[in-house]
Order: structure tokens, then C-alpha cells, then sequence
């Protein structure tokens, strides 16, 4: 879901990557962070963003619609042995298209977002 909160023990891990980061050489830090629009990503990005400042770097913050978790639509939740039984001509025009190119009901590829 996209707007899940990032867990506590989430918000420990991004500060801790955010100092890890601040530690990192002038050189191997990055100009621009590019993020998925999900909360709990913006939360990660937001703890980091506070000890990168803190040692000097303000990166550009980009969210990306296209880094989004894959959804499945009207076949999310189900189990790949779900798929196959209950709806198995979706299973098969996956398997035709292939992950890159299989649009589930009612939704967009990574390929057509791109």
C-alpha cells in the first residue's frame, strides 16, 4: 500500500543510513536521489535528507511515479498457484507476454510507464 508509515524500527535504519551516507567522501555522495511516491520511501528519504544536511549536502529529491511497487489489480494478494487455478488465462497471457510486458486488469506495465 502506498501510504503504509515506515515502521520504528524503519525510521532506525534510515537514520542509521543517513549517518553512514554523511560519512561517506564528498565525491562518492550523490547530487540527486531519485524516490518512489510510497510513504514509507518519502519517511526514508526524509531521515537521511536530516544527517546529509547536517554534513553539508542537500541532494535533489525526485519521486519517480515509474519506482512504485508493482501492483496486480484485480489478481493482487493472489498466489502465483491462485492465478494459474482460478483465472488461468491470465496466468498463460503472463507467461505469453512475459513480467516486462504483461498488463494485470485494469493497470499499466513498468513498460508503458516508461
Amino acid at each position: 500500500d502506498w501510504d503504509i508509515e515506515l515502521s520504528p524500527l524503519g525510521r532506525k535504519q534510515a537514520a542509521k543510513l543517513g549517518v553512514w551516507w554523511s560519512r561517506l567522501g564528498r565525491e562518492d555522495r550523490p547530487s540527486l536521489v531519485l524516490c518512489s511516491p510510497y510513504r514509507r520511501a518519502i519517511h526514508t528519504w526524509e531521515a537521511m535528507k536530516k544527517a546529509s544536511i547536517r554534513s553539508g549536502l542537500d541532494p535533489v529529491l525526485v519521486v519517480d511515479e515509474r519506482l512504485r511497487d508493482r501492483e496486480m489489480g484485480a489478481l493482487e494478494l493472489w498466489s502465483p498457484a491462485a492465478i494459474r487455478a482460478d483465472a488461468p488465462e491470465e496466468a498463460e497471457r503472463r507467461t505469453r507476454l512475459g513480467d516486462w510486458f504483461y498488463r494485470p486488469p485494469d493497470l499499466r506495465t513498468p513498460h508503458s510507464q516508461c
